[in-house]
């Protein structure tokens, strides 16, 4: 069964928002520089909306199997620049061999033949781009926390306090037309914890290099697409086989 997708990101952010609350109580918040950390909060939180909505419409016109890796590998190159030029951050020749090698394998996955196996590639190329671009902002909002030593516990808190205003907004704007069931205040408060956890691990990882790791964070890819696989019966060949073999084998040059 469906569920209103609005609602339970609501309820994701009302639960993420509180976990981040508890966590600056424990950890003794330092307040200092909150007006950069409110605009990074803002840049990171619309970041990752726009990412949701996108992905969404996305995966209406092209398969996970497609989508997922292009948009990681592609936001990985962009991150290279982005980690070099404005972090300062250093790439040994073994990263940027696992980095390149991750690249080539997302660029074999787009053959004309799997392009004209989609819905319609060029509307779903357009909302990737628009993903892509967002998420390169969202990243660098996360970096410039860690990179000024600003109060991680206070980021993430008004991250998802912003994060329940724009879920609440969004919701609003549904005027209730997407389906609601019991279990969407459980599916969205259990999907807030990870939430928490994700945004929480993923930002502390970023005082390392950029661009390692978020091409690192990118192998959740293979999960997605072999679940996108088993459940949805989406094409799978041995080139696809072979091109997740070669990710994996990026990952291991990245550890």
């Amino acid at each position: 069964m469906k569920h209103n997708a609005a609602q339970v990101t609501m309820y994701s952010m009302m639960s993420a928002a509180v976990l981040s609350g508890v966590y600056a109580l424990v950890i003794d918040v330092q307040r200092h520089s909150i007006a950069i950390m409110a605009i990074l909060a803002f840049v990171n939180i619309l970041a990752y909306s726009t990412v949701a909505m996108t992905r969404v419409d996305a995966l209406k016109y092209i398969n996970s199997t497609i989508y997922f890796p292009v948009y990681k590998i592609a936001t990985s190159i962009a991150a290279i620049p982005i980690s070099i030029f404005l972090f300062s951050d250093s790439i040994t020749g073994k990263e940027l061999i696992g980095i390149l090698l991750g690249i080539v394998t997302a660029l074999a996955l787009i053959t004309r033949k799997e392009r004209a196996r989609q819905e319609d590639f060029r509307k779903g190329a357009i909302f990737l781009g628009i993903g892509i671009a967002a998420v390169l902002f969202g990243i660098s909002a996360a970096k410039t926390v860690s990179h000024l030593e600003l109060d991680l516990s206070l980021y993430l808190f008004m991250t998802f306090l912003m994060g329940v205003f724009l879920a609440r907004w969004r919701y609003n704007s549904t005027n209730g037309k997407e389906h609601s069931s019991k279990n969407v205040a459980r599916i969205g408060l259990i999907s807030g914890a990870f939430m928490f956890l994700n945004f929480l691990f993923f930002t502390k990882a970023l005082s390392g290099d950029l661009a390692v790791v978020y091409v690192i964070n990118s192998f959740s890819t293979v999960i997605a697409v072999l679940l996108s696989v088993a459940f949805y019966k989406e094409h799978f060949d041995l080139k696809k086989g072979f091109a997740l073999l070669m990710m994996v084998a990026s990952l291991i040059l990245l550890k």
